[in-house]
């Protein structure tokens, strides 16, 4: 009778000793998250334990920002990227057990963007070589009040945007000469917390049409911001999108649509 009582005793020490020791386990998880992720895309999190110990809280921080907290599963987060930087990204996942210890982990998420990423106060339709610089789009063609369609501007005057590349450099040398038409629009233009917008020189509308599955209602006849080698004082590039033809013979006073565009 001693001894089984003797057993009894040992048998509730040990089990409250394992109890005890328990309670000072901190939880274990698997991190699953993709890495490398496209701007505008979600970052999808999906956290599961990896022991015993009953998870009660875990907590989402990216860049330092708390960003999710869940209490019950399933510990799955979808964090909007749309207005996140290129480059790398710091993320923690912190889970706290219910008897009060927690764990980490941190990982480096690196983001990147595609064509048809909204980015910068438009959509992406062009990226670089390095994939730090490109592109964007104003995601709808230009209105102010009631006009939908906008002179060139300054007929009769040669002022020098001749770039095919470069519409920024246009834009710049149409204002200095001109105080009206669809140049000076774009450079007043502030938009979607930007104001370094530009008219599009010739080949920069070529990049806009080539990604047009991916630029909400490209599908109008634009003003570029070069001038014709034709006729530079009196005429200017235009370029149809219903078809993708580039026509150089409009006359500056005519009215066409315009997309504006600025560079990241």
């Amino acid at each position: 009778m001693k001894k089984l009582l003797l057993l009894v005793v040992l048998s509730v020490i040990i089990g409250c000793s394992k109890n005890e020791d328990n309670s000072n386990i901190p939880p274990e998880f698997q991190l699953s998250i993709n890495k490398e992720i496209k701007i505008g895309e979600p970052l999808e999190i999906n956290i599961t334990a990896s022991n015993d110990v009953e998870i009660q809280k875990v907590e989402i921080y990216f860049d330092e920002y708390l960003s999710g907290t869940k209490l019950t599963e399933p510990y799955s987060f979808e964090i909007e990227t749309s207005n996140i930087e290129i480059g790398n990204h710091n993320l923690t996942c912190i889970a706290t057990a219910k008897n009060g210890e927690s764990s980490k982990k941190e990982t480096t998420v690196n983001a990147r963007l595609k064509i048809g990423s909204p980015y910068g106060g438009g959509i992406v339709f062009f990226i670089g070589n390095t994939k730090q610089h490109g592109l964007i789009a104003l995601d709808k063609d230009l209105k102010t009040g009631t006009e939908s369609t906008f002179q060139w501007g300054c007929n009769g005057h040669t002022l020098g945007a001749s770039s095919f590349d470069d519409g920024k450099q246009n834009t710049s040398t149409i204002v200095n000469s001109c105080s009206l038409g669809a140049g000076r629009i774009c450079a007043d233009l502030e938009a979607n917390g930007f104001n370094d917008w530009y008219l599009p020189a010739r080949n920069e509308l070529d990049l806009i049409y080539s990604a047009r599955n991916s630029i909400p209602e490209f599908s109008n006849v634009y003003w570029s911001s070069t001038e014709s080698t034709f006729d530079s004082a009196s005429r200017a590039y235009y370029f149809d999108a219903s078809d993708g033809r580039w026509i150089e013979i409009a006359l500056k006073t005519a009215k066409f649509n315009v997309r504006p565009i600025r560079q990241f």
